[in-house]
């Protein structure tokens, strides 16, 4: 079962950066589906994963891997659909500070940056996760007044949006990227061209 408490904590520091936690279904797709044990928040910048694990290393790099396999997948579904990028976070919530053995793993986790940003977070003294939860990079950040979304949604230049779908096809290369893009600059300066003839 979820921690009630970090539930409301987190509930409480994803709102104050205009996150909200999601109720729907998380499968999206038949062999991609959260664990059971966590949950998501999501805004018009970024999608958080908090996911409840044991240090074990067993679970922990189970659960691990599978949070971030179904994050890098949202993301990339995001940036498809939406034509921009959005910013990953997953935080794995261990229920009570990690020994020195699993101190090593732990940190190497954390300082994976593929596909998202990494933290692990426990309890301290009497179940408190204030501290920790402070300390995940976007949750951290210091309250300003209220948080309302943006008026407008910011679109990319159509140029920007074609370079992400073709940078995320299955055959994408850098050099093709640019290649797409020359050839498209040279279309839009011979339209240039005949219409100022």
């Amino acid at each position: 079962m979820f921690d009630t408490n970090l539930s409301e904590l987190l509930d409480d520091y994803a709102k104050r950066v205009g996150l909200i936690q999601y109720q729907g279904e998380s499968n999206i797709g038949e062999d991609l589906a959260l664990p059971d044990m966590a949950r998501v928040w999501f805004g018009h910048h970024a999608v958080l994963v908090v996911c409840l694990t044991d240090p074990e290393e067993a679970a922990f790099g189970a659960i691990g891997s599978a949070c971030v396999r179904w994050l890098g997948e949202v993301l990339d579904r995001w940036r498809h659909q939406r034509g921009r990028l959005f910013d990953g976070y997953l935080v794995l919530a261990l229920p009570q500070a990690p020994n020195e053995n699993q101190r090593d793993r732990i940190k190497r986790f954390e300082l994976e940056a593929t596909i998202c940003r990494r933290h692990i977070i426990w309890p301290e003294g009497n179940a408190d996760w204030h501290r920790r939860v402070n300390e995940v990079t976007m949750l951290g950040l210091p309250t300003t007044g209220t948080v309302s979304p943006p008026n407008v949604d910011v679109e990319l230049p159509i140029a920007a949006q074609q370079c992400l779908i073709w940078y995320g096809a299955p055959d994408a290369n850098i050099g093709k990227v640019f290649g797409q893009l020359e050839a498209m600059a040279a279309k839009e300066a011979q339209a240039e061209v005949n219409r100022a003839g």
